[in-house]
């Protein structure tokens, strides 16, 4: 009995720890999701640089919780859409984002994977006026993973501010005779700056804001 005994207290030992650093990662998604999810503007930006359009996004939950019928997980998803201001009708992007926590020696980095939709996304413009119902009703197999433009963020403590970007030249794009794509972000309460940018072959920028990141406040706050 006391080698039964000695076993279990040993696995006693080790479950708090495990459980604790479970509960961290869904913390650190979690944390990150909550800054991404809402309404965003760049017309404070757009006002003051005539270099940036007045650009919105908006960022909803969907598949949310681990026994959700779709079987997504502890992962956090997110419907991301971005359009210009005088046109939210058409949005020039339409993204799904899953975030979760990397584990290991990346233990506390935040990724942001992303996905396009296998059957176009028209179906689902301006979805995040009535909770993405639409998106609800299929699942992940929908979807179609951007290998290579997934982000992975990590925090400063000091200012809690995430930092993340895509990796060197992973992220493939053919947009506008791009070869690579280029993703940077920063977030903090109400704020979210993105600079998002496309590359030929030769490395010369084809797309994108060549000044610096778009700056995206939560509608609602000044800054």
């Amino acid at each position: 009995m006391r080698p039964l005994h000695a076993a279990i207290l040993a696995l006693s030992a080790l479950l708090p720890a495990a459980c604790v650093q479970t509960g961290s990662g869904e913390r650190r998604a979690q944390q990150v999701a909550d800054l991404l999810v809402g309404d965003f503007s760049s017309a404070e930006q757009a006002r003051l640089d005539p270099e940036f359009r007045e650009v919105v996004l908006h960022a909803r939950r969907i598949w949310a919780g681990p026994n959700h019928p779709q079987g997504t997980g502890d992962a956090v998803w997110l419907y991301v859409e971005q359009a210009m201001a005088e046109a939210q009708e058409k949005p020039y992007r339409q993204r799904v984002y899953r975030i979760s926590e990397l584990g290991g020696v990346h233990a506390g980095t935040v990724r942001s994977e992303v996905f396009e939709f296998k059957d176009g996304p028209e179906r689902f413009v301006n979805c995040w006026k009535d909770g993405c119902a639409a998106i609800e009703a299929i699942g992940p197999d929908a979807l179609v993973p951007r290998e290579g433009c997934a982000i992975d963020l990590t925090k400063d403590g000091a200012t809690g501010r995430w930092t993340g970007s895509t990796h060197a030249q992973d992220c493939l794009s053919t947009l506008r005779g791009a070869s690579w794509a280029s993703s940077e972000v920063v977030l903090l309460p109400g704020l979210l700056e993105t600079w998002d940018r496309g590359f030929d072959a030769a490395g010369k920028q084809v797309w994108g804001a060549v000044k610096g990141p778009y700056r995206f406040v939560r509608m609602g706050e000044a800054r």
